[in-house]
């Protein structure tokens, strides 16, 4: 099954991805390739953005604390670009 990022568009999640990920590297050059160890944070809940991860590989986790507690809102697929919703908007992160 096929996922829509814009309503009305002909091109997959993974197809708009992969061309933000051309267009980031043909702007910007191929900046350096990080490998980040199982658990690593990328966002903390409430801390404003200052940058995107984009994700070549592995997956990420989505969590807030709820009443003191980790509540789990996503996991394994979230997409491979992380903050950028709250980056383009200037909010802080929601996860």
């Amino acid at each position: 099954m096929n996922s829509y990022f814009l309503s009305g568009r002909v091109a997959t999640d993974i197809e708009i991805e992969e061309a933000m990920i051309r267009e980031l590297d043909a702007t910007l050059g191929s900046l350096p390739r990080r490998t980040l160890e199982p658990g690593s944070m990328l966002t903390v809940e409430g801390e404003r953005i200052d940058r995107i991860h984009v994700m070549l590989a592995g997956q990420v986790q989505l969590f807030r604390t709820v009443d003191g507690e980790e509540i789990i809102f996503h996991a394994s697929t979230v997409g491979r670009i992380v903050g950028l919703m709250s980056l383009a908007d200037g909010r802080p992160s929601f996860y």
